[in-house]
């Protein structure tokens, strides 16, 4: 499975095929994930690696590896695994072009392309759905939308855990704070949390990276697969992506999403299409509005909505 991406997202789509498939076939998956250690060091991972003995390897990729780099290794890591099934995420061509080389020797294998919305500037650039039905034996959209799905089959989202899996949540957790992506990303949404703690009695920030902010009623949590922790939610905050939006959904969580722009993800169509509350995080930075009155003054109506419990009505003007 090529599952690189950088981010959670490519390598979490992969896990949640992989941990039903590896238990019946061995499954190597291919990342560049910087948080793959905190994955495996995961107590709730190696508990259902033991208990489902699943059958599968990572080969780490630097995620400081040049272009040069990978376009020269990756033939050779593909050769010596000879796989009979090749999967790969999102990006069908690899993620520096790395797969294009390769992909024409290698017809005796089953070749699919697994994909989740892509941007249409990428797949007009490289002539994407073209290249795809020249070289992929099958094509699989995880989400209903996608601009390709019309040359394939579509499933349900790609997440870590089914609702039957998790069961009924609870609301333990407070308001959920879902924090990936970039690093001054990370820093906007720390800045949301400082601001809710004053209204409501708990605040769980799910990250792998620590927060820099420190207050009583704010609990960071690191643990895999967030998921499990979305589940016991009131509400959830976080980006448009891939995960965030599918694991509310799977648990019945209400998100109040914050839309990044990425080269290659459409989070605010994401968004859209799921009938999601956002705020586009580019037009918040420009506004001459302060961006965190304005996600707190949705997050507040949507508290009162939900009776989620707060301290205090919030007041735009004291946040200017």
């Amino acid at each position: 499975m090529y599952a690189l991406g950088g981010g959670w997202g490519h390598l979490v789509r992969a896990l949640a095929f992989a941990r039903i498939a590896s238990r019946h076939h061995p499954i190597v998956i291919l990342t560049n994930c910087p948080h793959l250690p905190l994955i495996q060091s995961s107590s709730s991972w190696q508990k259902e690696v033991k208990e489902f003995g699943l059958q599968l390897r990572f080969i780490p990729i630097p995620s400081e590896a040049t272009i040069d780099s990978v376009c020269h290794e990756m033939p050779k890591i593909i050769r010596d695994i000879a796989p009979e099934v090749l999967f790969v995420d999102t990006f069908p061509r690899g993620i520096v072009g790395d797969l294009v080389p390769i992909l024409p020797k290698m017809q005796q294998c089953q070749r699919i392309f697994v994909h989740r919305d892509i941007s249409p500037n990428y797949l007009l650039a490289y002539h994407i759905e073209e290249f795809v039905l020249k070289h992929y034996s099958q094509t699989v959209s995880v989400e209903r939308f996608t601009p390709l799905s019309h040359i394939g089959t579509t499933s349900e989202p790609w997440v870590m855990r089914s609702s039957r899996e998790l069961g009924p949540g609870n609301q333990e957790a407070g308001i959920v704070i879902c924090v990936s992506g970039k690093v001054e990303e990370q820093e906007l949404f720390e800045m949301v949390s400082l601001k809710l703690c004053h209204l409501t009695k708990k605040i769980t920030i799910l990250s792998a990276r620590h927060p820099k902010i420190v207050n009583k009623n704010i609990i960071w949590s690191r643990h895999f697969p967030g998921i499990e922790v979305i589940n016991k939610a009131e509400l959830v905050v976080g980006s448009g992506g891939y995960h965030t939006v599918y694991e509310c959904q799977v648990t019945r969580k209400k998100l109040i999403s914050i839309t990044f722009s990425r080269l290659y993800d459409q989070q605010k169509r994401r968004c859209q299409k799921n009938n999601i509350a956002y705020f586009e995080s580019d037009k918040m930075i420009g506004s001459d509005k302060n961006p965190i009155a304005q996600v707190l003054n949705l997050l507040l109506r949507e508290i009162d909505a939900h009776q989620v419990q707060i301290k205090h009505p919030f007041n735009e003007k004291n946040e200017k």
